[in-house]
């Protein structure tokens, strides 16, 4: 079709004042250069849609494929631009109806692919359909969770920009039609296959695994088909625990009890599977005895005081009148007397008080008889 664009423009003189900027029309594509695509927009004139409108998109693939007189519906960008055409926008168009696909494929819980373009410090950035949606990390799946040891942002960071360039699998949660934006879930779109194998696990089961990932919470451990549980720092041991990283690394081999399963997460616990060093603990530290105990942590609600690695006790703030007077007492790494003052085992809660030794008062001198 050879159309002289030209004297198409010149002899245009329909009433464009009828078009309003927003508004969805219909043409017939008439001509196409590099850059553009003409179309017949009668009785308004000629409208233009500029390649670079949808560069970088999916949709650049769909002006490709436009055959001469194809009918091509877009939305009006500008009623005339310095060209004096009818400027399109077919990304806008496209945009609107993929988000309305997009909230039907969400409303059917369907499973869509998406591809990571970027990352930020709470997740990733995909693209689905030609829209672009943020996955926050709370909704990857076990294998993608970014697991930093020290916590820190810029480790998170590093450990979830390895996943630009490939493509997930994962669920809309959300559209926002007015920003155009998705927020999407990977966890969902696996949860059908997930709660599967799950079913072959029960609370109080007991799990062979491998850690998968250390944080300052706890630590992950892989076992089953794929399967993936967290172990949090106080199922870890019955002793407190400052850092997992202090008793596991990533590739060690576990035992651990499984706590609970809700939502298709799993909880374990390895100290569930050691003896409670609380129990008969009253036989050897009844209420009223004097014992010696090693002061490690002082807080501002009083000092924690150990009297052998597994068992402690709180030296309560009260005793001291405040913090200042506490630390003048009391000093991190040293051993001392306590009076064990209250003991509820299924607890762990021991209480003690500081037994404070009575100095010998010094007999004066006697003064020589001159």
């Amino acid at each position: 079709m050879d159309i002289d664009i030209g004297k198409l423009l010149k002899d245009d003189s329909s009433p464009k004042i009828l078009l309003q900027a927003g508004k969805e029309v219909e043409g017939t594509l008439i001509s196409r250069d590099r850059t553009k695509l003409y179309v017949d927009l009668s009785p308004f004139g000629t409208g233009v849609i500029y390649k670079a409108d949808v560069a970088d998109t999916p949709f650049s693939k769909t002006l490709k494929a436009l055959a001469l007189g194809t009918k091509v519906k877009a939305r009006v960008a500008e009623i005339e631009n310095d060209e004096g055409f009818i400027e399109l926008s077919l990304k806008e168009l496209n945009q609107e109806n993929a988000l309305e696909e997009l909230s039907k494929k969400a409303q059917a819980k369907e499973v869509l692919t998406g591809r990571v373009m970027d990352a930020n410090k709470g997740g990733l950035l995909l693209q689905v359909a030609g829209i672009m949606g943020f996955l926050p990390s709370s909704q990857l799946a076990p294998e993608h969770y970014p697991r930093a040891a020290s916590g820190e942002s810029e480790e998170i960071l590093k450990k979830l920009q390895i996943l630009i360039g490939k493509d997930l699998q994962v669920k809309v949660l959300s559209v926002d039609k007015q920003k155009q934006s998705l927020i999407l879930s990977e966890k969902a779109a696996l949860e059908g296959d997930l709660k599967k194998r799950l079913e072959k696990f029960a609370q109080g089961d007991i799990v062979q695994g491998d850690v998968t990932g250390v944080t300052d919470f706890g630590v992950f451990v892989r076992f089953g088909e794929g399967l993936e549980g967290l172990v949090h720092i106080s199922e870890l041991d019955w002793k407190l625990i400052a850092h997992p990283k202090e008793v596991l690394k990533v590739g060690d081999k576990v035992k651990a009890k499984i706590i609970k399963i809700a939502n298709n997460e799993v909880s374990l616990s390895m100290k569930a599977l050691k003896k409670d060093p609380w129990t008969g603990i009253e036989k050897d530290y009844p209420v009223g005895t004097v014992a010696k105990a090693t002061v490690k942590e002082l807080h501002p609600f009083g000092a924690f005081a150990f009297l052998n690695d597994n068992v402690h006790g709180l030296v309560h703030i009260s005793q001291f009148g405040s913090p200042k007077r506490m630390e003048q007492a009391l000093q991190a790494g040293s051993v001392y007397d306590f009076e064990i003052t209250s003991l509820e085992p299924k607890d762990h809660r021991m209480g003690l008080k500081l037994v404070v030794k009575e100095q010998k008062s010094k007999k004066p001198k006697k003064e020589p008889v001159s």
